[in-house]
């Protein structure tokens, strides 16, 4: 098979492009980290969910482009356009995309207390009349008890 230089030099642009849909597929995967709790073992699934999506992408690319030659400065173009994503664009999205979460985390919490506030007055309100009554209720047994024993004790009699 001739190939000659331009060719190449359209696949090896071809594959910094690949690499820079690669480096948009670990932004997903890193918006995704700022959302869900960061434990290694979700950290550890990520990881290997996007190496299974970045692998497939770059093979269907080699096959397709390069009619499954695999050559170096494919795999360095996509590295080079992976790079390059991920300093310039990616970083900006990074930061846009944590601010915008935590905005909409901070949106959502004022929105929960709000919500929450009045039922917790409600139940903070009841919760202390109830009480109130309870130490109501164990004054009145008190005196009862207090009552009957006297009672027993003294016995009055009716003119």
């Amino acid at each position: 098979m001739q190939t000659d230089f331009n060719s190449l030099m359209i696949f090896f642009l071809y594959s910094n492009i690949v690499g820079a849909g690669i480096g948009v597929i670990y932004d997903i995967f890193r918006i995704i980290r700022i959302i869900l709790p960061k434990t290694k073992t979700i950290i550890f699934f990520e990881d290997i969910l996007f190496c299974l999506t970045a692998a497939p992408v770059m093979s269907i690319f080699i096959f397709n482009t390069g009619y499954g030659i695999v050559r170096g400065f494919s795999i360095l173009g996509a590295i080079i356009g992976f790079s390059v994503y991920y300093f310039t664009v990616g970083k900006i999205i990074y930061r846009l995309s944590n601010i915008i979460i935590n905005f909409i985390r901070k949106l959502l919490n004022c929105l929960y207390r709000i919500i929450t506030t009045p039922f917790i007055i409600l139940f903070r309100s009841v919760f202390m009349v109830s009480k109130k009554a309870i130490v109501i209720i164990k004054i009145h047994n008190k005196l009862r008890r207090d009552i009957k024993s006297a009672e027993f004790g003294f016995r009055l009699v009716r003119i």
